[in-house]
């Protein structure tokens, strides 16, 4: 069974509505501020964090109710007897479908079949299906879920909950799944309410790399909740409706929500799309007059179509942009999105229909400077670089949606990420940046060796910035590394997310030196700790899973050694998030000796006190006699300093959640 989290159940302060990412407050508590209690437990000669929260905060990505005091006399279960129904793929406005342009361009429609955009969104299948649904028994809050299949179909059966008690169970519910949503790192599954097409999403996810079903909530990074169905209304707990009213708009071609107007008679939404997942006409744009044309054999009409790569810089990133940015939608706009969908079309001018600009007093989504914090959005970053404002850097200057016919790599190699070849070296610069060609000429550049990771362009200009599906990826916003940055948003600059165990000032004094910055900060480092050191013992939530990704990576470990971060990782392991302690502890595990201490990230800290310990022992022997820089903060008998204490207790009281 999934180990679920035991904690106390204090009224929770507050109801944080994804849908409307709106906060609503109880009057009693509408002043109280969320801080978060830390100290250290000292086992022998080490330390070990025993993180407690507060406050208990409540939590589902979905509109969410309290339950009402008053208790239906005879309970009625919030999935009714009724048969599965799903959205389905229609042919409308022009748009016919993936499989209408097989015919004529069969190798495209093979390499677009084997990436993942194909699969964002499927029909639930024993091809599309990853996860583990022989006869699975899991468990979340004291609900239980028994996953199974017969042959072709795969189910979900559970206790079906009141409608207006979520402590009152009416009866067992068998759920067919009829949609998967994602295959590359994580898949989630949504079965029928009963409502017309309406979905709802089981709440548990299936890791891939983990090969293992995860509460879905601890896929994310957001407060601490206690997901309880009797705090919560249930039909949040399986967030009814969201596919229909979000999802749709970016996992699926031509999504059609019509959950707006519908006909009088029609109790729930009638959503249908040209294509599940992300097919052709979605960067094509429809092709119903184009597939005419050339069905008739004529060469005429054929303008009718997009080709991405052939407008210019900004209009051909734009098409990718229409689901990678951050949309700002006025009530117009939402109210249009759930009738009829999204009005866009490839070709069309996508900034003069959104505000794509960053917004840095929206914690969730952008740094304090306006840089995008969240993946998924790289084009509100490209918009942002100097590379596409003064040049032609676009989308197409390094991804490709089909792999090249001489390109020798494995169909998963490319579609990792669809680079074109090379991407992922100096070659991506490169391009136009042909002077650093020269190893000489690169090497007084960077200050470094020119074959080392100092001397790798993107390490200093699109550092691991933003944050998605539990780890950290490349910012798209092309930039130069600033210890100003650090300074005003908390975000460490390229130079120290590197050389993890330095100080500020150590990266302030060399970029003075070597590119004539202003300095930011006094010569004498001080008392200064490690900015790693620092992100991990005061940071915001989101800082502190920075710092656990960061310790696991290789050219970080390589800069900065890692017998000083185990400590460091154990402490991540006792955070309130469980994002953060699942990357602190995959981190550990890239570091190695330390493998058969188990942990699960799922169980709450306060139950799961043994591993962290058992980290910090071992560590302290190995320790011992060691020596450390001082901002790392630990002695030569292999403790750490007694001011990890003080900065614990001074840790951004900042509850974040981050919306990938």
């Amino acid at each position: 069974m999934v180990p679920v989290r035991r904690t106390s159940k204090p009224k929770p302060a507050a109801v944080i509505s994804m849908g409307s990412q709106r906060r609503r407050t109880s009057k009693n508590e509408s002043n109280r501020k969320q801080r978060e209690s830390t100290g250290l437990r000292w086992l022998g000669v080490v330390a070990c964090l025993c993180a407690a929260a507060a406050i208990i905060w409540a939590y589902v990505p979905v509109q969410l109710s309290r339950q009402s005091d008053a208790v239906a006399a005879d309970p009625v279960g919030i999935f009714p007897d009724r048969p599965d129904s799903r959205p389905t793929a229609v042919q409308s406005d022009g748009y016919v479908g993936s499989q209408s342009c097989r015919t004529c361009h069969q190798r495209e429609f093979e390499t677009w079949h084997s990436s993942y955009h194909h699969t964002m969104t499927q029909v639930a299948s024993a091809e599309s299906v990853v996860g583990d649904f022989n006869n699975v028994d899991l468990e979340l809050h004291g609900h239980k879920f028994h996953m199974g299949r017969d042959k072709e179909q795969f189910w979900a059966e559970f206790d079906n909950p009141s409608e207006h008690d979520g402590r009152a169970k009416t009866n067992s519910v068998r759920k067919n799944i009829v949609l998967c949503t994602g295959s590359h790192h994580m898949q989630v599954y949504w079965v029928s309410t009963g409502n017309e097409k309406e979905l709802a999403c089981l709440p548990f996810t299936w890791l891939i790399s983990d090969q293992r079903w995860v509460p879905r909530l601890s896929t994310f990074l957001i407060p601490p909740y206690d997901l309880d169905f009797s705090e919560l209304e249930p039909k949040s707990v399986f967030e009814f409706g969201r596919w229909n009213n979000k999802c749709i708009e970016c996992h699926t071609t031509h999504g059609q929500p019509h959950v707006n107007g519908l006909s009088p008679g029609v109790t729930g939404p009638q959503s249908t799309v040209a294509d599940f997942g992300i097919s052709c006409e979605a960067c094509h744009g429809p092709a119903e007059s184009h597939v005419r044309t050339h069905s008739n054999g004529s060469d005429a009409g054929a303008e009718t179509l997009v080709v991405p790569s052939k407008l210019n810089h900004a209009r051909s990133s734009e098409v990718c942009g229409q689901c990678h940015f951050v949309r700002v939608h006025t009530e117009e706009r939402i109210q249009e999105l759930l009738s009829s969908g999204e009005k866009y079309r490839p070709g069309d001018s996508l900034r003069d229909r959104y505000d794509v600009h960053g917004d840095g007093s929206d914690g969730s989504r952008f740094w304090a400077d306006g840089m995008i914090r969240v993946a998924g959005r790289e084009f509100n970053g490209l918009i942002e670089s100097p590379c596409f404002q003064h040049g032609e850097m676009s989308c197409f200057s390094c991804h490709t949606m089909h792999k090249a016919a001489d390109d020798t790599r494995s169909d998963a190699d490319w579609t990792d990420d669809q680079l074109k070849p090379l991407m992922r070296t100096n070659h991506a610069c490169l391009q136009c940046h042909t002077k650093y060609e020269s190893e000489s000429v690169l090497a007084a550049h960077t200050h470094h060796l020119p074959t080392s990771h100092g001397s790798e362009c993107q390490n200093c200009h699109m550092p691991n910035s933003t944050y998605s599906l539990l780890k950290m990826t490349r910012s798209h916003q092309i930039s130069s590394p600033h210890t100003s940055e650090t300074l005003s948003t908390g975000r460490a600059n390229a130079c120290n997310l590197c050389h993890l165990d330095r100080t500020l000032p150590w990266a302030d004094g060399h970029l003075a030196e070597w590119y004539g910055h202003e300095r930011q900060l006094p010569d004498d480092e001080g008392d200064q700790v490690s900015v790693a050191v620092a992100m991990t013992l005061t940071g915001d939530p989101g800082i502190r899973a920075m710092a656990a990704w960061h310790m696991g990576w290789g050219p970080a470990r390589e800069a900065s050694g890692e017998n000083w971060v185990p400590p460091y990782l154990a402490i991540l392991m006792q955070d309130r998030y469980d994002a953060v302690r699942y990357i602190a502890h995959r981190s550990l595990k890239q570091i190695g000796g330390y493998d058969d201490i188990s942990f699960d990230f799922t169980v709450a800290p306060t139950s799961e006190p043994k591993a962290p310990a058992a980290i910090m022992r071992r560590w302290s022997t190995q320790a011992v006699n060691s020596s450390f820089k001082s901002g790392l903060l630990v002695t030569p008998e292999g403790r750490l300093d007694s001011r990890v204490g003080t900065l614990l207790q001074n840790r951004s009281p900042v509850d974040l959640f981050l919306k990938e």
